[in-house]
């Protein structure tokens, strides 16, 4: 089986304004580019979404559900709203960022508005901690933290929203 041609892409390639295409190659590379990191950003949102919502989804609430690996002289934290929190407002901002990102022009002030929720969660969680984190959900909190914060993921999706809507 062949791989999928991203029919999307063509038919938004395809769609692209008579005046743009009278307006020669390098206004249709131009187009053609931003078509193309529009649709990453919907892919890497999605990614995105999707690994939150299979790490959490599996997370005991409550700390007795949890203790059961924990090394014996560490005491299990009570799934701390904030976090649970965090992680409502992180699916919201990625709701929020795709919804502006699947027009096909894009509003500059809502993809804007979404990177700046999305920095927020960033920040939400880097003033709750690591060990807050990790200790709501042991399994999947430390991915969570790591990949979101410390490699900056979801920091560089939020910049590379604003670099974007920059250039529209």
């Amino acid at each position: 089986m062949g791989r999928d041609p991203g029919w999307s892409r063509v038919e938004q390639i395809v769609l692209i304004a008579p005046e743009v295409w009278e307006a020669g190659p390098e206004a249709i590379a131009q187009e053609i580019a931003r078509i193309e990191e529009q649709m990453r950003l919907l892919e890497e949102i999605e990614a995105l979404r999707a690994r939150v919502k299979e790490l959490t989804s599996f997370v005991p609430a409550d700390a007795a559900a949890r203790s059961n690996n924990l090394p014996e002289d560490m005491e299990p934290l009570d799934a701390p709203a904030e976090v649970a929190q965090q992680m409502v407002q992180l699916l919201a901002a990625l709701d929020k960022a795709q919804h502006a990102l699947v027009k096909p022009k894009p509003d500059r002030s809502e993809l804007e508005r979404a990177a700046t929720s999305l920095l927020t969660v960033r920040n939400g969680l880097l003033a709750i901690g690591a060990a807050a984190c990790i200790g709501f959900w042991e399994r999947a909190g430390g991915w969570l933290f790591e990949e979101l914060i410390l490699n900056g993921r979801l920091e560089a999706l939020a910049r590379q929203i604003q670099v974007f809507a920059g250039g529209l």
